[in-house]
């Protein structure tokens, strides 16, 4: 038997076989289970492309007379913005914006001036999706004032975030208690000396 002849009696064989089972109960029920599971699977992926598609990050779009040298800024200043927010997504941790702007030179980004890792600075201060805390670099905007999902901060490091962040709560009720006006002539127990209570 020449590869023709033989590929043709292995699909004859094929047919035969499917014929077979296609009349046993259980293929035909393994059949609708596996019609079923892709039914489930299709409608898994759509909700995840939208889900997907919710998350990702929006660049508004510059409308005017389209092409001109302001509009093609625009634009890159939009990619350098996207890539800047997925960058940090992905890394999960605040950086300095000097060495974001190497990361973003290195990626392709260009930014003009005369020193351009200032512009880029410039350029990340001026977003709403990044915010600057001093001592921890840019990170995304909600992530508040924490170092990042991702960042690992040491347990010492972080008892002392805690404690000065209490701290400073603990004093900023003070000097608010402190600044509120007591009534005329004191407090009541002002002139009142130790031994006059016993």
């Amino acid at each position: 038997m020449d590869g023709d002849k033989l590929l043709d009696a292995a699909r004859q064989e094929e047919a035969k076989l499917r014929s077979s089972l296609a009349q046993h109960p259980d293929y035909v029920k393994l059949q609708q289970v596996q019609r079923l599971i892709a039914v489930y699977e299709a409608y898994e992926d759509k909700v995840q492309s939208i889900t997907d598609a919710a998350q990702a990050p929006v660049s508004p779009k510059v409308s005017g007379a389209g092409g001109g040298v302001a509009s093609r800024r625009s634009e890159k200043l939009h990619a350098a913005e996207d890539w800047t927010y997925s960058f940090l997504k992905e890394k999960g941790v605040r950086m300095p914006s000097g060495d974001l702007y190497a990361y973003a030179e290195a990626a392709g980004h260009v930014f003009g001036g005369a020193v351009p890792s200032r512009s880029y600075a410039s350029f990340l201060s001026n977003s709403k999706r990044f915010n600057n805390i001093r001592g921890l670099g840019y990170g995304l905007s909600h992530w508040g004032d924490s170092p990042g999902p991702n960042a690992k901060v040491p347990l010492a490091e972080a008892i002392n975030q805690i404690t000065g962040a209490f701290t400073s709560a603990m004093e900023r009720a003070k000097a608010q208690s402190e600044s509120a006006n007591p009534p005329e002539g004191g407090l009541p127990y002002e002139d009142i000396e130790p031994s006059q209570t016993k």
